[in-house]
């Protein structure tokens, strides 16, 4: 991706965090990725195990432990990544699994 393409992308994402939406929504729209990524978030009645652009939850757990264990589970599975979405709505944690473009070197 260009440098440009990142600074647009960037105030995009900008502008709709200020309207008000979640990161897991503004994530899930647009492109699509090679893989399907796996998202732990709160929800009411626990934490949610959702794929990437399903409108629902794989499975709801009471813990978040459980929900992540859950999420990299899947995602190890699917060669995708793993997101963890703490209840500010930030990304605490984030693995990925297979076919990682970037390799770290030494």
């Amino acid at each position: 991706m260009r440098l440009d393409e990142r600074v647009q992308l960037r105030k995009k994402v900008a502008r709709r965090l200020e309207a008000g939406l979640s990161l897991f929504a503004i994530c899930s729209q647009g492109r699509r990725t090679m893989a399907e990524n796996y998202w732990t978030t709160k929800r009411n009645d626990g934490w949610a195990v959702k794929k990437e652009g399903a409108s629902r939850a794989s499975s709801v757990h009471s813990t978040q432990a459980e929900a992540w264990s859950e999420t990299r589970r899947l995602a190890r599975g699917a060669q995708s990544e793993a997101l963890l979405q703490g209840t500010d709505g930030k990304i605490r944690a984030r693995n990925s699994y297979g076919n990682d473009p970037y390799p770290p070197k030494g």
